[in-house]
């Protein structure tokens, strides 16, 4: 097997464990089971750390990228502290907006909570940062 081939079935194997850790903490997160959720919310980072590295040592992958880190942030939604990681365009996208409605994050972050009935919080906030995005486009 040539290195480009051992490469990527590598990136692969790393694709599908990063799927599989995603689910996990997912699960671990609507159990309410922090700890859990924490170390691997760690493991995923690092996977995504190396992901990137493997993806940047292949030939022809040196085009500028968008970035995806995400950036971890403690809030408060209806009094409850929460951690929530979005990408730091959605972070100062939401900073932004909470300016502008002249409310703090936390609250912004509670009012969206409540317009997005379950599901994912964090899910939640990209979706009403988009919307909000186009309706001022529009």
């Amino acid at each position: 097997m040539n290195i480009a081939a051992n490469a990527t079935s590598s990136a692969l194997a790393d694709l599908n464990l990063r799927v599989a850790l995603k689910r996990m903490a997912d699960d671990a997160q609507r159990r309410c089971d922090g700890p859990i959720s924490a170390i691997l919310d760690v493991a995923i980072c690092t996977l995504d750390k190396r992901i990137a590295e493997a993806e940047e040592a292949l030939p022809g992958t040196q085009a500028a990228r968008i970035s995806t880190q995400l950036v971890r942030h403690n809030v408060r939604v209806s009094g409850q502290r929460t951690s929530i990681k979005l990408e730091a365009e959605f972070w100062q996208a939401l900073e932004r907006l909470s300016s502008r409605g002249g409310i703090t994050v936390d609250a912004l972050c509670t009012r969206v909570a409540s317009l997005y009935d379950g599901g994912n919080l964090t899910s939640a906030i990209r979706v009403f940062v988009l919307r909000t995005m186009l309706e001022a486009e529009a």
